[in-house]
């Protein structure tokens, strides 16, 4: 049992087959919700077989991963926010300090926090924009006047998965859909390509 539910908790942070959930945040598919301040939650929904897995095992087996994450020294803190199963559907809540903590803890690299640290941190800004008016995608942007606001947040990351912002969306680049004026669908890396960073940048 131990082996499936490692198993299941891999697809759940790294594959996105779960999404993350907070007290007072829920969705429907893979989600991230990037704050202002660097935290990240997360919720993931997925189907749960329990002739496979056990609820209580998985929710035991998040807790001793993030206690062995925190003995090593992991940076940040993770912690876990809720598990629920419901009619055959799981979420698992999970909520990060920051952006280094979440890249440490699933395996997978996301940049938050403003321009201006996205710049400093080396991020390039070298892709195609549109800016994105009362939630709707619009005209073709710049790059250049994408980085003049480096007060304006950005994530970054190469995943699909839905973000839902702290603000209203600004500009977005290739590989990003809106959804709303502060959701938008980070479009799949189809197999074999190449993980190209996506920018979401908001205020």
């Amino acid at each position: 049992m131990k082996k499936k539910i490692s198993a299941l908790l891999v697809m759940l942070l790294v594959c996105g087959i779960f999404g993350g959930c907070g007290a007072t945040k829920d969705a429907d598919t893979t989600t991230l919700f990037p704050e202002k301040k660097g935290g990240i939650t997360e919720v993931a929904v997925g189907d749960f077989d329990k002739d496979n897995y056990d609820e209580n095992e998985l929710e035991q087996y998040v807790k001793d991963s993030i206690k062995e994450y925190e003995d090593s020294d992991g940076a940040g803190t993770v912690k876990l926010k809720n598990l629920s199963v419901k009619d055959g559907v799981a979420k698992l809540g999970m909520h990060y300090s920051d952006s280094t903590a979440y890249s440490a803890f699933v395996g997978d690299t996301v940049f938050t926090g403003t321009v201006v640290q996205a710049i400093a941190a080396g991020y390039d800004f070298n892709t195609d924009f549109v800016a994105v008016t009362d939630g709707a995608a619009g005209d073709a942007a710049d790059s250049k006047d994408v980085m003049k606001n480096d007060d304006y947040h950005v994530i970054v990351l190469s995943k699909g998965v839905d973000v839902t912002v702290d603000g209203t969306l600004q500009y977005v680049s290739s590989g990003v859909t809106v959804k709303d004026k502060n959701t938008a669908t980070v479009d799949e890396i189809p197999a074999g390509e190449t993980a190209e960073a996506r920018y979401i940048i908001y205020k």
